[in-house]
């Protein structure tokens, strides 16, 4: 199951109900919904080599608190891309040096010893496509059909992010004795 397959439908009802006593029960339910997807993202072209190494859900939990604090302290006007800016690194973060199984060779790979990611994405384009999906469903996002669209559009920025984190698997290719190689990849799903 690629990542974005339950995320939406935790976020949804919660969004719908309106009934978020704070910011960090928000904050919560968003990076734990991310974080339960996360664990099944495996590399594009590499199908069954997941993860083995991820942190848990607390730093994206502590990137949307702050978030959702700059936001509060607009006063005048309405939130900027800037403000989803540590939401976005928290979860760039969350990526930085996962490590992923090497056992699944990479294609023309025989046994591999490494398989980690070397560039987990770029904040500032994540940040300006979560502040699109957050105001997706405004006025009425506590609304089910506003919790849809803001569910589904930050279930999109995900996504889109997911295709920019690349790595490299390295380990043998066939051959008597069997070769280094390597293979870089681009996109989780």
């Amino acid at each position: 199951m690629p990542f974005g397959s339950s995320f939406p439908g935790t976020l949804i009802p919660f969004l719908a109900a309106a009934n978020s006593p704070s910011k960090e029960v928000s904050a919560v339910t968003i990076a734990s919904a991310y974080y339960t997807d996360a664990l099944l993202v495996m590399p594009t072209l590499i199908p069954g080599a997941t993860a083995l190494s991820l942190p848990g859900p607390s730093g994206i939990e502590a990137g949307f608190i702050q978030s959702f604090t700059l936001a509060e302290q607009i006063k005048v006007g309405e939130p900027t891309p800037e403000v989803w800016l540590p939401a976005a690194t928290s979860i760039v973060t969350f990526w930085t040096g996962a490590q992923f199984n090497p056992l699944i060779p990479a294609p023309g790979g025989l046994l591999g010893a490494n398989n980690s990611v070397l560039f987990a994405g770029e904040p500032s384009s994540l940040a300006s496509a979560m502040w699109t999906a957050m105001k997706a469903g405004l006025p009425a996002v506590t609304s089910i059909d506003g919790a849809t669209l803001v569910a589904n559009a930050l279930n999109a920025a995900f996504i889109s992010h997911l295709t920019t984190v690349s790595g490299l698997w390295s380990g043998t290719a066939p051959g008597a004795p069997p070769i280094p190689y390597t293979f870089p990849w681009v996109g989780l799903t």
